[in-house]
């Protein structure tokens, strides 16, 4: 186990924020016009949760068969673009299959963390659930995405009060909570990194960039390990900065992989020459190969590392292929998955814990 150390060159002055002011939403979305209850009771399945302090944006979560009150990590997911919590579940898991043993929430169960899918911004207006994240940028590269930038959504503040309330209703390893995020999704993982970096131990960002750093204003007050996968032939997020874009219409570039990496590796202080490595080609009909770049001697002993997907497109590794418009399909890389995002998130925590390995009936 990695621990993290606050490093006091990082410790930084407020952050200067975008354009977007700041909003918090007001109201009720819920589909049946009531905040649903929170959330207490252990048991693998699925439940809608209410988060305190938002009634229009539950999240879902999944709770271990394991759970028998003894602290577990947490790893909170973040939907793309357009997307919810509910749709998300598809989204870590082969052809889409919510009940797959590839999905996030079913590694989860077999390794015992708490699997939480968090809800973006949307309108009251808007009847499709279709949401948004406020990831920033908006100044040289685009801020990602959609209403929630228009509207300058706080959602830094909604993942805040989603681990507050996690941590509320079940007993969770608060030394040990994770962000992943999928395109809109990965860039608010960044943003959380840059802004939550005392609260989250590790993020995964998928197929999307940091628009915030990029934008200059990434300054996290401790170290956070960071992973980035991104597909060479990403047709949504394009590998490299650029306008091209499957949905929006924004006149400023997409940060890139090259500008999110520099972000990082300044802001943790990591060695600037990665080390190169290749992920093992487990499927060689998948049409894909993975090349890692990892940045060590970062502050507290973190690492940035990079994943380039060679041929891989705009989806999450062993994913669900099919993204809109719902008739095109993106190559999916098989070579990996959540078993190998899980055990590389796994290895950091914020402070030491017990050498003693969880039981297996403990979680």
């Amino acid at each position: 186990m990695k621990t993290l150390t606050t490093a006091a060159a990082l410790v930084a002055a407020t952050l200067a924020l975008t354009s977007c002011a700041v909003h918090r939403p007001a109201g009720d979305g819920t589909a049946n016009g009531s905040a649903p209850p929170s959330c207490t009771t252990p048991g693998g399945t699925p439940r809608e949760c209410a988060v305190d302090g938002y009634a229009d944006r539950p999240m879902d979560v999944y709770v271990p068969s394991s759970y028998a009150g003894d602290a577990m990590p947490v790893v909170i997911f973040l939907h793309g673009g357009g997307g919810n919590s509910h749709n998300a579940q598809a989204t870590t898991c082969s052809d889409g299959d919510p009940a797959d043993s590839s999905c996030l929430q079913a590694v989860g169960d077999r390794e015992g963390f708490i699997t939480v899918f968090a809800n973006g911004y949307h309108r009251p207006a808007n009847p499709l659930n279709m949401r948004t994240w406020n990831a920033g940028g908006g100044t040289t590269f685009a801020c990602a995405s959609g209403a929630a930038c228009t509207d300058g959504s706080d959602d830094v503040a909604y993942v805040s009060a989603v681990i507050d309330q996690i941590e509320s209703d079940y007993a969770i390893d608060s030394s040990s909570v994770y962000v992943v995020g999928f395109s809109d999704g990965a860039a608010m993982a960044h943003r959380v990194g840059c802004e939550l970096s005392g609260r989250v131990a590790a993020i995964v960002a998928v197929s999307g960039a940091n628009e915030i750093g990029a934008d200059g204003a990434c300054a996290p007050t401790d170290p956070v390990a960071v992973m980035h996968i991104h597909g060479t032939a990403d047709a949504c997020w394009s590998y490299v900065s650029s306008r091209e874009a499957c949905a929006d219409g924004d006149p400023l570039p997409k940060a890139g992989v090259a500008e999110s990496t520099a972000v990082w590796v300044a802001a943790l202080g990591c060695d600037n020459v990665a080390v190169a490595s290749t992920m093992p080609d487990v499927d060689p009909t998948d049409g894909t190969t993975t090349s890692v770049a990892t940045y060590g001697g970062c502050q507290g002993g973190v690492e940035v590392r990079i994943l380039t997907v060679d041929g891989g497109g705009h989806v999450y590794p062993q994913g669900s292929k099919v993204r809109e418009p719902r008739d095109r399909t993106d190559v999916v890389t098989e070579d990996f998955g959540n078993e190998q995002i899980w055990a590389w998130l796994s290895q950091w925590s914020k402070t030491p814990r017990s050498k003693t390995p969880r039981s297996k009936t403990t979680g």
